[in-house]
């Protein structure tokens, strides 16, 4: 099986480099579905330190520093979501389109209080993935608590012409708009 980062793995790696990271990853992948974000993100930064050009393992690595992050006392929760940044930021430096990297940013920012940076994420992939599924709803969620109510209907309406079954946007659309609910 080749794994996806082999692709991009710059040479001057050894086999024995490579094998670590792809059984850091396994273990980090396995972590994560019984919940051990603790565990996983140990995985996963030991994988994107083997192979540093490896932009999932930043990612999932990120993924588990916000999950860590959600059930932390503050002073621990800033630190984890200050690790999560990092390693989005990592990500995107790697493959500055990744979409994953992008919305998992935008969570991180708006979790860090950083609202701002967050919309501005979620405005640039609206404009540059506006066919992507939740990308206007997300906006819509960011909009709605900056207080900016018009463009957060503005663009759940978008995110609804584009998938009406979005039960998600509709139900948003009926708490920011009350009267447009059964239109």
């Amino acid at each position: 099986m080749r794994w996806p980062w082999q692709k991009r793995v710059a040479t001057g790696k050894t086999a024995s480099a490579l094998e670590a990271a792809k059984q850091a990853y396994a273990a980090g992948s396995r972590a994560v579905t019984t919940g051990r974000f603790d565990e996983a993100v140990t995985a996963f930064e030991r994988a994107a330190t083997l192979v540093p050009e490896w932009t999932e393992a930043h990612i999932n690595a990120g993924s588990g520093c916000y999950q860590l992050a959600q059930n932390s006392a503050e002073a621990s929760r800033a630190l984890w979501l200050s690790k999560a940044e990092s390693h989005f930021v990592a990500a995107l430096r790697l493959a500055p389109d990744n979409v994953s990297a992008s919305l998992n940013l935008a969570a991180t920012l708006h979790a860090l209080g950083r609202a701002a940076e967050a919309l501005a994420v979620l405005e640039s992939l609206a404009t540059d993935y506006p066919d992507l599924r939740d990308v206007h709803y997300n906006l819509a969620v960011g909009y709605a608590q900056a207080g900016e109510m018009e463009k957060a209907r503005a663009s759940v309406a978008e995110e609804l012409r584009r998938y009406p079954s979005h039960r998600a946007a509709g139900e948003l659309l009926a708490r920011l708009d009350p009267d447009s609910a059964g239109s």
